[in-house]
């Protein structure tokens, strides 16, 4: 089974494959031109806030979504 990619790495291609420049995406998304630049090339990741931001600005959103769950087996006592 293939590997999940990190909501990090899902971001970082998002990011990549914006047809903006640096300067752009970082002055959208209220960033220092210095963080996105290291975020794009993989060292470290940016904090809750930023990332929302950051995804805002590529067209995405960040959300929490509900695992299934299971149904739980009743046990006769």
């Amino acid at each position: 089974m293939p590997k999940r990619m990190t909501i990090a790495e899902q971001l970082r291609r998002a990011v990549n494959a914006s047809d903006q420049t640096g300067s752009d995406l970082a002055a959208a998304a209220g960033l220092n031109e210095s963080t996105l630049s290291r975020f794009r090339r993989g060292i470290g990741n940016p904090q809750l806030a930023a990332a929302e931001s950051l995804a805002r600005v590529v067209g995405y959103s960040l959300e929490l979504v509900p695992l299934k769950t299971r149904k739980r087996s009743r046990r006769k006592r």
